[in-house]
This record gives C-alpha cells, structure tokens and sequence, in this order.
C-alpha cells in the first residue's frame, strides 16, 4: 500500500514555467510593439521631410525663374557649352595673371649671348608659346643665342622664324651691319 501513497504524479504536472514563459512573450511583445512605434515615427518624421524639402526646391525654382535665371531642368546643352567657352576664358586670365613676367626675364637674361640684344616679346598664353624678337651683330652670335636657348632645357622647342639682313649707326655715326631673327619658343608657360 505503501506504492499508493506516492504524490508525485509525472503525468499532470509541466516542467515548464509558465508564469516566466508568458512573462517572457509579454516582455517581448512590448518591446515589440515599441520598435514598430518607433519606427512608424521615423517613417512618418521622413515622409515629413521629403514633403517640406520638395516645397523649398519649388520655392527656390519659383524664385529662381522670377530673377531670370533658368530652373537645373531647363539647361540645354548649348548653355552648357557656352558655359564651359566661359570658364575657359576664365582659366586663360587666371594663367596669364598667374605669369611671373620677373622669372621669364631672369631666364632669358641668363641665356643671353654678347652681341645679342632682344627688341621684343610677344606670348601666346593660350598656345604657350613666346615670340621673341632680336637683333645680333652676326651670323655667329644668333647661332650661339639660339643653341644656348636649345641646350638650356627651359623651352621644349626653338623655332627660328625669320631673319634678315639689317644696317644700324651707333652713337659715334658709324654704319654696322646686324641680323634681325624672330624665334617662336615652345614651353615658355
């Protein structure tokens, strides 16, 4: 009789914990419902947003029509290009007011010859090149001027344009003979 007498009866009881299991879902379902709040504001915060940027941008084309200027939409590609023609030009003026005119003439006086003597620059900023004008007592003195600018490595090319054959008088009165050249130099700028 002593086998009745047991208590335990595996059958009817759980071994789980139910009180902590369904606090355990309620827990989580909150903490659920939370982040589907919070993330229903930042929905709703972001559709805000989209909504108020999208009437300043018809605001500032509204403005920006009314001052005459054209909407992003409306450019063409005409304007496009006349824009890059301008901007070009721009750079040019940049280029040529960024020129040390001081360092080019320090570089052509260190490569100046005797008997050499410069009448005139002209540069193209554009194409970089600078035309030089002069006058030598001879033949072999514009030879020497011109291999000197060659061999310096301070212009990429040297072009003799023109010479010819030309009679000066210096201040005693006396005739001499002297050879005016043009020279194109490349690589100046």
């Amino acid at each position: 009789m002593m086998a009745n007498k047991l208590g335990l009866n595996l059958a009817r009881h759980s071994y789980l914990n139910r009180r902590a299991l369904i606090a355990g879902y309620w827990l989580l379902i909150i903490a659920l419902a939370v982040f589907l709040l919070f993330q229903g504001w930042r929905i709703y915060s972001l559709q805000k947003n989209h909504t108020e940027l999208g009437q300043q941008l018809a605001t500032l084309d509204k403005e920006l029509s009314q001052v005459g200027g054209l909407s992003q939409k409306e450019v063409s590609a005409e304007d496009i290009a006349r824009q890059k023609e301008e901007i070009q030009a721009d750079n040019d003026i940049l280029r040529r007011e960024n020129f040390s005119w001081t360092r080019q003439l320090d570089r052509l006086e260190r490569l100046m010859v005797d008997g050499v003597t410069i009448r005139a620059i002209q540069p193209n900023y554009k194409d970089g090149v600078l035309r030089v004008s002069a006058t030598a007592e001879g033949i072999e003195q514009m030879r020497s001027f011109i291999d000197t600018l060659l061999h310096s490595g301070e212009f990429s090319d040297v072009f003799l344009m023109d010479q010819s054959r030309t009679q000066y008088t210096d201040n005693r009165k006396q005739q001499h003979e002297a050879i005016n050249f043009n020279l194109l130099l490349k690589g100046a700028f």
